[in-house]
């Protein structure tokens, strides 16, 4: 039998005291006397005013302030008028992009060869003839670090003879090679530059020759001018040029079985690419620094 509430002799819910913890005193001596003893079976109460205090740590503190509202935008306006998800105006300082570079102009013919100036009067290209006799040279200035220095054009078969006097004759004394290299003239076929310098006298010289395409050989000089060795393989690789006499013409920078292919030559497939984009190289050097 179920009796209605109160009727059992037991209190109901709305007559039942809350009971709460007594706050502990001050100051509570460490005795059993003054032991504070916590009732057993009851929860705590909560202080309301202690549960709206704010929250004092570092990420209580964070969370606070992405909970409180942020103020609208000042690139709402913006946004909406240019639509949902448009792209708001770059802001100040922020790099723009570059343009498109235009197409390549075209280009117009370099002319082939620099008018020729004759030397003045005592330069080192009389000495050179008086050495060499009966050897045909033609001589001329061509552009120097510090101004001008003399070249002259051989025969390639003179070659050889006219750079053995350039480095005995006691007149000369064109000791140091500091460079062989080759050019590419297209038409006009290809050339050899030696260029010469001198320790002890205060001149050097420029010797040149000519070769035609179908013939690209000129006798190897590596004999009169032991550095003459590595720049002739260099020429070979880059400009398909033959040295007769050179004592191990092997590919220098090139794989041994490419033997077709001359990075150097101006009838290489890509040298006008190549060039078109060394162009572009040096026209946006820095651009993105």
């Amino acid at each position: 039998m179920t009796l209605p509430d109160g009727q059992d002799g037991s209190e109901t819910s709305a007559e039942r005291p809350e009971v709460t913890s007594a706050p502990a005193p001050e100051n509570t001596p460490s005795g059993a006397e003054g032991a504070r003893i916590e009732d057993a079976g009851t929860t705590p109460a909560v202080d309301p005013e202690a549960a709206e205090a704010p929250m004092t740590g570092k990420r209580d503190q964070e969370k606070v302030t992405d909970a409180e509202p942020k103020p609208p935008s000042a690139e709402a306006p913006a946004a909406a008028a240019t639509g949902e998800g448009a792209r708001p105006p770059s802001a100040e300082g922020e790099k723009p992009k570059p343009a498109a570079k235009a197409a390549r102009p075209a280009k117009e013919p370099e002319p082939k060869t620099a008018p020729k100036v004759a030397p003045p009067a005592g330069s080192v290209n009389e000495i050179l003839a008086a050495a060499i006799g009966d050897v045909k040279i033609e001589a001329y200035l061509v552009p120097d670090l510090k101004g001008t220095s003399v070249a002259v054009e051989v025969g390639r078969d003179d070659v050889s003879a006219v750079l053995t006097a350039c480095r005995d004759d006691a007149r000369l004394d064109l000791k140091y090679l500091r460079c062989l290299s080759g050019v590419d003239w297209q038409e006009e076929g290809l050339e050899v530059v030696y260029h010469l310098s001198s320790f002890t006298k205060p001149h050097k010289l420029t010797v040149k020759t000519r070769i035609t395409y179908a013939d690209a050989s000129v006798p190897s000089v590596a004999a009169v001018y032991p550095a003459a060795e590595w720049h002739e393989r260099e020429a070979r690789d880059m400009f398909g040029i033959d040295f007769p006499g050179h004592p191990d013409l092997r590919p220098l920078l090139l794989p041994e079985d490419m033997t077709d292919h001359f990075p150097l030559r101006k009838d290489n497939p890509l040298q006008e690419i190549e060039e078109w984009q060394g162009e572009n190289l040096v026209e946006g050097a820095g651009d993105d620094e």
